[in-house]
């Protein structure tokens, strides 16, 4: 399909994939590597099908980059509490039909109590229009503002702003504020684990209990502190009381990368080397406290962009040798003889 897609734009990309640069992941076969290669590799033959490919454009342009990423590039950002309108939407509400269909009641002009069918897909230029918009934008929209609104009850009533506060002073590593670490983060964390509330009233409308809260916050500290003692964690866990299942869960995230343990200190040790990981942008400019957080896919495509993304954490499929083009700029070309000026992302 990838093959297809380039075939369609006429474009033969520079192909890049991420290799993280932790033990747990680079020992076992990565993902994105394997995939980039075959993909680079299927490439190869279709063009070897049809030599005229790439066409020529008519004036110069940058080749396109594709990245080939997997979730060990960002393992906090899905844990978060997301404040747009679909992500809450999903998170807090039922929909039914695989995420697209909500059905509520409420009281008509004539006091009778109505039923109605929301149909969330791109038939509804709303949706489109407000799906990824901050939920606090999104009341003013009259046609969902009972969905909007239902969201912030909810929102309300079960405190997921406390929720939220702590998660993000895990995943930013650093206060509200800025102020630095938040010092008291296992105390803010002590309330939501131990509660057993459900997030909606009735069983047959519940779309997620507390312990769904847990192992997100749960998961998001193991990640912020880069592992912790095994007492600690099996103590935490304890005080959540979570099923096994859900221990589980916490426990597969090393299939990401992700260091669960991390040894006693006993005297000075020696401070192992960090790993090398994609720098994360600041959120100075995000005006929302609980949305502090920028995910690292982010920091990654402006890099690409600007031609500064580190080729050791995104390695290219096919070492470019630099030459220059008739205007006298140096220009990167493959085996195929195809330039490229900078770097473009598609």
């Amino acid at each position: 399909q990838l093959v297809s897609v380039c075939a369609t734009l006429g474009e033969y990309p520079v192909i890049r994939y991420h290799r993280p640069d932790t033990p747990s992941t680079t020992a076992r076969s990565n993902i994105a590597g394997r995939l980039a290669s075959v993909f680079q590799n299927e490439m190869d033959a279709f063009c070897r099908l049809d030599p005229s490919f790439p066409p020529q454009p008519a004036t110069p342009v940058p080749r396109a980059t594709i990245l080939i990423l997997d979730r060990t590039l960002d393992v906090q950002a899905p844990l978060l509490h997301e404040f747009t309108y679909q992500a809450m939407v999903n998170d807090l509400l039922p929909i039914a039909e695989n995420g697209t269909k909500y059905t509520y009641t409420f009281v008509g002009g004539n006091g009778e109590e109505n039923v109605k069918d929301v149909v969330l897909d791109e038939e509804d230029p709303l949706w489109i229009q407000v799906r990824h918009t901050h939920i606090a934008e999104c009341v003013k929209f009259s046609v969902h503002i009972s969905m909007a609104q239902e969201c912030m009850n909810l929102f309300e009533k079960h405190r997921i702003a406390a929720t939220a506060a702590v998660e993000q002073d895990m995943a930013t590593g650093e206060m509200a504020d800025s102020s630095g670490p938040n010092k008291n983060i296992v105390a803010d964390m002590s309330a939501p684990l131990a509660t057993s509330e459900r997030l909606t009233d009735s069983d047959d409308t519940c779309f997620a209990d507390s312990s769904y809260d847990k192992v997100r916050l749960l998961s998001l500290y193991i990640i912020s502190k880069e592992g912790v003692q095994d007492d600690d964690r099996r103590k935490l866990l304890d005080h959540a009381r979570i099923s096994a299942a859900e221990s589980s869960a916490i426990t597969n995230l090393t299939l990401l990368g992700v260091r669960l343990s991390k040894a006693p200190k006993i005297g000075k040790i020696k401070e192992k080397k960090k790993e090398k990981k994609p720098k994360r942008a600041r959120a100075d400019d995000v005006p929302y406290e609980l949305s502090r957080y920028v995910p690292v896919l982010k920091t990654v495509l402006e890099d690409c962009a600007a031609g500064t993304l580190d080729a050791n954490l995104f390695p290219f499929t096919r070492e470019l040798q630099p030459e220059m083009d008739s205007s006298g700029h140096e220009t990167d070309v493959d085996e195929k003889g195809n330039g490229q000026v900078g770097t473009a992302s598609k």
